[in-house]
């Protein structure tokens, strides 16, 4: 594959031609080898053909191997992931491949994501985390529901919630909301890497991450704090995702009124 294809229209122009006979070539004579592999992608007709990752399509793999360029760029000094060549090979002709000069982009990329979760385990705990919740049927649609008309409270900086206890019910949804919504720089290419993997091995994250989420409790904190507190969905509604909450234009002093709100509500025992 080119490592620049610039306006490519045809899928011939994400390839260029290379003359050898597959067999011949050896990872320490070519440049793009990492690791002493050479990196193959399964292709028909110059399109991707990976029935490991049937989304996968020239300018996914393109832009896969972008990031790979980059990221040894960045790390200065391997050299070997900066200058990566994928290979397209033929589909019928990757039964004649040596195992133990070639490798699979896709298992390339398996080991990638692997090494980068291990290296970034907070973040990708939380993205793990947050794929758990999405598949907890019934229970994710109840969290949602809850949660969409008071997030910008939990999401929003600047909104503080030191003035309850840290086991107060807030706190419970605030952790929920941030395991939703990871605000991590890093949270996007966290996501990536525990989404393929999950893909393609899930019991490694299982056993590396060690996450375990209870989505009943998550649901039942949330309607517990909507419940109490019916107000909220109203201050929410005055607050933006971001930015200050102590001079809003209109109701000036927002965490101020939401202190009072919480405070008399947790007085009284109901939210009227």
């Amino acid at each position: 594959m080119v490592n620049k294809k610039g306006y490519a229209h045809k899928n011939v122009d994400y390839w260029s031609n290379v003359n050898d006979p597959i067999n011949s070539l050896e990872a320490g004579d070519m440049e793009g080898s990492v690791d002493g592999k050479l990196i193959y992608v399964p292709i028909s007709r110059y399109q991707i053909d990976c029935p490991q990752n049937v989304n996968w399509d020239l300018d996914k793999v393109y832009n896969l191997s972008k990031q790979i360029h980059q990221i040894g760029k960045l790390e200065g000094e391997n050299e070997e992931l900066a200058k990566l060549v994928v290979f397209g090979v033929r589909k019928a002709d990757v039964k004649k491949l040596d195992k133990t000069n070639w490798v699979s982009f896709s298992d390339f990329m398996l080991d990638h994501y692997k090494k980068y979760v291990m290296d970034n385990k907070e973040v990708s705990s939380v993205c793990f985390r947050r794929m758990l919740t999405t598949e907890a049927g019934e229970d994710y649609k109840k969290i949602m529901e809850h949660l969409n008309p008071i997030e910008n409270i939990f999401e929003n900086d600047s909104v503080k919630l030191d003035f309850v206890s840290e086991d107060h019910v807030l706190h419970e949804v605030k952790a929920v909301s941030q395991v939703l919504n990871n605000k991590h720089n890093s949270a996007q290419k966290a996501s990536s890497a525990t989404i393929f993997i999950a893909f393609h091995d899930r019991q490694w994250l299982v056993d590396t991450l060690n996450v375990e989420i209870d989505s009943e409790s998550m649901a039942k904190s949330i309607q517990s704090a909507v419940n109490k507190y019916p107000l909220l969905s109203v201050i929410s509604d005055t607050i933006s995702y971001y930015g200050s909450i102590t001079d809003h234009y209109k109701h000036g002093n927002l965490q101020a009124k939401l202190e009072d709100y919480i405070n008399l509500c947790d007085k009284n025992g109901d939210g009227e």
